[in-house]
């Protein structure tokens, strides 16, 4: 099927896939502009981030709707290579060591201490 010249110049941009495959010594530049925000906010990061993190971290709407638009991004980014997901929904830069590090909520024993003999979700 012949491609027609459109008001995007040669052919449809359906279909057309904005994610490059990563190789050796290619940059984020070689990405869109939302991707490469993605892909910096993950250089930044001290620990994998979960989608609702890297969408905050962006400044992005609050719009539940917007947000579930997003949640393709980083698993399209991880297809091509860029990321990789260390467990179901976190996210890190390919190269980094995820192993041992878990999302920030997750770390640690500083959370709240619970008295003896109160269990979880019970009022004492």
């Amino acid at each position: 099927m012949p491609e027609t010249e459109g008001a995007f110049g040669a052919g449809s941009p359906v279909g057309v896939k904005l994610v490059v495959q990563r190789s050796d010594g290619m940059t984020a530049a070689a990405l869109p502009r939302l991707y490469q925000d993605i892909v910096e906010v993950l250089q930044d990061a001290v620990h994998p981030m979960r989608a609702h993190q890297l969408y905050s971290a962006l400044g992005l709407s609050t719009d539940k709707s917007k947000f579930e638009g997003f949640r393709s991004k980083p698993k399209r980014l991880v297809e091509q290579g860029w990321l990789v997901e260390s467990e179901p929904g976190l996210f890190a830069l390919r190269g980094t060591d995820p192993a041992g590090s878990g999302a920030p909520e997750q770390t640690g024993p500083t959370g709240p201490r619970r008295r003896d003999g109160v269990a979880s979700g019970s009022r004492p």
